[in-house]
């Protein structure tokens, strides 16, 4: 008959793994976002981001540390089609911590976009 032994080890190794485990457990802890995240929003004044051709799309652009609007804040932006911005805006400062800005397609042949 075969009998198994209780390791002597036993009351070590669950020490041991008690330890690592609270030790994991602290460092997960302080890993967490405390609030102190910069958040930047675009806004636009239509709910679902659909314009028709030619007319002005306006959004606005938020930047927001914890929560609060950051005054005095620059930042560099830029609008248009997927990899040909034509609208960029650099060292923009948003005194309120808010900017207003707009911008238009216009059709294909249209004499502002030929």
């Amino acid at each position: 008959m075969l009998r198994l032994r209780r390791n002597p080890n036993r009351k070590k190794m669950k020490r041991i793994l008690t330890s690592l485990l609270l030790i994991a457990l602290a460092f997960s802890a302080s890993a967490q976002i405390r609030g102190y995240n910069i958040v930047v929003s675009v806004t636009p004044d239509h709910q679902d981001w659909n314009y028709r051709t030619g007319e002005k799309a306006r959004f606005v652009v938020n930047v927001r540390k914890s929560g609060t609007l950051l005054p005095n804040t620059t930042v560099d932006f830029e609008a248009g089609p997927v990899m040909y911005p034509d609208t960029q805006r650099k060292g923009v400062t948003l005194k309120d911590g808010t900017v207003l800005s707009e911008r238009v397609d216009y059709a294909k042949g249209d004499p502002e976009n030929p």
